[in-house]
């Protein structure tokens, strides 16, 4: 049975403030003076090919807007990481590897025509009101979203911190009204835990700004347990900061070199001043897990401080900087990140096209990349008819489909949604009508509880445990 990987990834993936699975590049400070300049009959040829689109398109475009487009080909043209950035765009990104924003601590998503929250942050305003997952986000102070995109709803949801915004959700065929007052937002990335054995656990979800102090706060709980042995869990990791990878792996690795990133005409060597690495790791990887991962598990890897254990990596081995634009009367606030450098392992190992090749190679399976907490979940509150499209039917299609019934998800009764549902009730004792009623939907949920209980195994985290319990 073969899962709609793409339909997986839109509904289960944490968005945030940017995009889906979308590798955030690791990113530097760095700027360089430059007196090279295009000549005057170079800057004529300009002015005339952007008269000529201007004059006979059948569209009618600015010069402001004609230049947005030429820029935005133009840093796209040259390579699939360096962008022109509006001043929106500019604000999102910088947010996004900061890790922090003032809002209300939702996650959303939109789904068919609705902006849809999949995520409500712990301690924020969105908590604290009341609001929920599988919301449908319908208004944000007056102003509706219903067709509207994720990025509509980020700029009203977004504001100044102190300020209030109201939300109208759709919730289970009712209307609510929230008045949320916006604080700033630190996205988590950072979760710990001891496992079996005391072997500790660490997953980072991406390096944004600060969270090499988070991991130190799991290290020092460690260190209090007497734990040596970590498992380091960075799959799905997109990446982030550069000088965040570098303090999180000065705890790990010994005196010596980390990376080196190499610009056209210099390169920087970051090396760890640690004469005391006392950790031994197991870093677990997929193919989503990329650029600032990708220098974490090769050091890791290379310097012999343990092994990396999964899939291979990404494969993104250029870093980025975000470069501010000249401002004139109508371009404020414009940016462009641009691809200023490569960089390499402490071998010599170039990441890019190639990713990281783990010691140990084991293949995930979606349950495990993914992660059963992240099914939608299915309330059992109203019933479905054939033809009918919500997302407790999504839901529902879900839990169907791991339980073996279905092979792909639609979000509607449709003609196989029905004939795996009157399979499921007849196999399970219950009339099989072919509509999701409530007791139907109970009866999903109870065995698909037991499906998890006894199928999910995440085959990467067993191996790594084995390893510390064998060292091999």
């Amino acid at each position: 049975m073969k899962i709609n990987k793409k339909l997986l990834i839109k509904i289960v993936a944490i968005v945030v403030a940017l995009s889906i699975f979308v590798a955030v590049p690791v990113y530097s400070q760095f700027f360089i003076i430059s007196t090279d300049f295009p000549t005057d009959k170079q800057m004529d040829y300009i002015k005339k090919v952007l008269q000529v689109a201007k004059v006979y398109h059948i569209g009618k475009y600015s010069y402001d807007e004609l230049i947005d487009m030429m820029f935005t080909g133009l840093f796209k043209s040259l390579d699939k990481y360096s962008e022109y950035m509006k001043p929106q765009q500019a604000q999102d990104f910088t947010q996004s590897v900061s890790g922090e924003f003032s809002g209300i601590g939702i996650q959303i998503e939109k789904q068919e025509d609705y902006i849809v929250v999949v995520g409500v942050f712990d301690g924020t305003p969105a908590k604290e009101a009341g609001l929920k997952v599988g919301d449908k986000i319908i208004a944000a102070d007056g102003k509706s979203l219903v067709g509207k995109t994720t990025d509509d709803a980020v700029k009203l949801i977004r504001g100044q911190e102190g300020t209030t915004v109201v939300i109208d959700i759709l919730r289970d065929g009712k209307t609510y009204r929230f008045s949320i007052v916006r604080r700033k937002i630190k996205i988590p990335v950072v979760e710990y835990k001891v496992l079996d054995n005391n072997i500790g656990y660490i997953k980072l979800t991406q390096f944004t700004q600060g969270c090499s102090n988070d991991v130190k706060k799991a290290l020092d709980e460690f260190d209090k347990k007497g734990i040596k042995n970590i498992i380091f869990d960075i799959r799905n990791n997109p990446g982030g900061l550069l000088d965040e990878v570098v303090k999180i792996c000065e705890y790990f690795v010994p005196e010596g070199p980390i990376v080196t990133i190499e610009y056209n005409t210099f390169k920087d060597e970051y090396k760890s001043k640690n004469n005391n690495a006392k950790y031994r790791l197991a870093v677990l990887t997929n193919e989503s897990s990329a650029s600032a991962s990708e220098i974490f598990a090769q050091a890791i890897k290379d310097r012999k401080v343990g092994v990396v254990i999964g899939t291979k990596t990404y494969g993104k081995g250029t870093v980025q900087t975000l470069v501010s634009l000249p401002e004139t009367d109508t371009k404020k606030g414009y940016k462009a990140k641009v691809t200023v450098a490569k960089y390499k392992s402490p071998s010599g190992y170039y990441v890019e096209g190639k990713g990281v090749v783990p010691d140990i190679e084991i293949q995930d399976d979606s349950l495990s990349q993914f992660g059963p907490d992240k099914i939608l979940s299915l309330s059992a509150t109203k019933k479905f008819k054939k033809g009918d499209m919500d997302l407790e039917v999504l839901a529902a299609q879900q839990r169907l489909f791991y339980l073996g019934y279905l092979s792909s998800w639609t979000a509607k009764m449709d003609d196989s949604t029905v004939a795996a549902v009157k399979k499921f009730q007849k196999d399970n004792r219950l009339y099989p009508s072919g509509v999701l009623d409530i007791t139907t939907q109970k009866k999903l949920n109870e065995k698909f509880s037991e499906f998890v209980k006894s199928k999910y195994v995440d085959k990467q985290l067993e191996r790594a445990n084995q390893y510390f319990k064998t060292g091999k």
